[in-house]
């Protein structure tokens, strides 16, 4: 039985191993993974370059706020994801995700999208990545290896001719599925061979056990989905003895796992997670400040050098008060816009390709999980910055310790050393979170291969030589 399964996964591979087709495919494939390299290779050491300058101005300012606690405290600060040196496998869309927070001592909010601080000119979702090449074409190129595989052999009796000998439908099958997957394996191998070696001398840089697991994880996810295409493929070559309807299958499959269901996002989640408008959202605010200012004790607007002018403690219970409604506003506004997103991210998991850019990015700990992790994280140290501000403040006998979240007329206004002040710094997502989400896309993807396998084998076994 098992050298029938050799003899037959053998003259498969030998038909198309030298078909035309794979050699087209073998090029294009190829170059993509070069090419792709070598555009991430420029754009990271740019990201580098920007990312350290700003990283150095925001250094600059805190050290020259330093000379004021107080202004330290209240200053806006930005946190932007450092450059991923891991960007060539995938992305994780970062560029088109909230990938900076504002916060201080007061505050961890401000969401905002900025375009990989590269052109904003440019499309931020044209980066061909290694994720977005087999996803997009060696995905593609898997069902256009497999949609006549058995369909072909039906029209030009091929398939009757094979079944008459004593070889049984199983080995027959188990041929099938094993041959194409390994060419499609060998075209993706022979791709990131050439992708590494185009990293050229930013490789010795980056080369680390980490990156070397991510790479095999990559590979195996990869096996994932083309193991899945490769069953469609069969399963559609199974169903029907015309090559043209196995195509349209395989098509509209690729179509929808592809284009239509990931890019229905937006729809999906306007219908299904309406949030509100940010203008009406900013007006709610403006309104409701207008309306505390009004009912504000006479002398709260009042200002003098002095800090402990007794109207300074009407003013920082105003301003205290004011802070308060626009950050529970724009908090709930945020968290309703990341509940539409998680939910819209559940839906369209119904897509192969996109369960396969989720496995990818658990395993590389980015996207939407490395925006959930800064997050939890950012509100945690705003409580810590918060106490240490306060507790240094109290240290001072020439502040009043009248709280004003954006002014320095009613706290310290002391010097202090930059070294004691707390610095946010971001943790990676904990490994075993990214494990348990990498496995559990892996088995729902199992999932659909071992019922896509099934089915296709059951329609083969009714199938009829006579």
């Amino acid at each position: 039985m098992i050298c029938d399964s050799l003899i037959l996964y053998r003259h498969e591979m030998s038909r198309l191993l030298r078909s035309l087709r794979f050699r087209v495919s073998f090029v294009l494939i190829v170059l993509l993974f070069a090419g792709g390299s070598r555009l991430f290779v420029s754009l990271y050491m740019e990201q580098q370059v920007t990312y350290k300058q700003l990283v150095e101005d925001e250094e600059r300012k805190e050290r020259e706020l330093s000379d004021n606690l107080t202004n330290f405290a209240n200053h806006l600060r930005i946190f932007r994801y450092s450059p991923r040196s891991d960007g060539f496998l995938y992305s994780c869309k970062e560029e088109e995700m909230v990938n900076s927070i504002q916060y201080n001592a007061w505050n961890a909010g401000g969401l905002e999208v900025e375009q990989g601080m590269l052109n904003p000119l440019l499309d931020a979702k044209s980066s061909v990545d290694w994720t977005f090449i087999v996803s997009r074409f060696i995905s593609f190129i898997t069902l256009l290896f497999s949609y006549d595989s058995i369909c072909g052999e039906k029209r030009d009796k091929v398939l009757g001719y094979l079944l008459s000998y004593p070889i049984s439908r199983k080995n027959y099958w188990i041929s099938k599925i094993f041959s194409h997957i390994s060419v499609a394996m060998f075209l993706s191998l022979g791709g990131i061979f050439v992708g590494l070696l185009a990293l050229d001398n930013m490789l010795p840089s980056i080369y680390t056990a980490s990156l070397i697991y991510k790479i095999l994880g990559f590979i195996g996810i990869s096996f994932l989905l083309i193991s899945l295409c490769t069953c469609f493929g069969l399963f559609a070559s199974a169903m029907t003895s015309h090559s043209n309807v196995s195509l349209l299958m395989c098509v509209s499959f690729w179509l929808f796992g592809t284009i239509i269901i990931p890019n229905s996002a937006t729809f999906w989640g306007d219908a299904l997670y309406p949030t509100p408008l940010l203008r009406d959202v900013a007006q709610k605010v403006e309104e409701e400040e207008s309306r505390l200012t009004k009912e504000a004790p006479p002398g709260s607007l009042s200002q003098e050098e002095d800090p402990f002018y007794p109207y300074h403690e009407r003013r920082a219970a105003l301003l205290m008060k004011k802070k308060e409604v626009r950050e529970k506003s724009y908090r709930d506004y945020y968290e309703c816009l990341i509940r539409q997103f998680e939910g819209v991210r559940r839906l369209t998991l119904l897509s192969p390709t996109v369960q396969y850019e989720r496995a990818m990015e658990a395993l590389l700990g980015g996207g939407h999980l490395r925006f959930q992790q800064n997050w939890k994280d950012l509100q945690t140290f705003q409580s810590r910055f918060l106490a240490w501000f306060k507790q240094k403040d109290a240290e001072d006998p020439e502040s009043p310790h009248w709280y004003n979240p954006y002014e320095d007329v009613s706290t310290s206004r002391k010097s202090f050393d930059i070294k004691e002040a707390p610095r946010y710094q971001e943790r990676s997502v904990p490994l075993e979170e990214r494990l348990a989400l990498t496995g559990l896309y892996a088995l729902t993807t199992f999932f659909f291969i071992a019922l896509l396998g099934w089915g296709g084998f059951r329609l083969l076994e009714k199938y009829d030589v006579r």
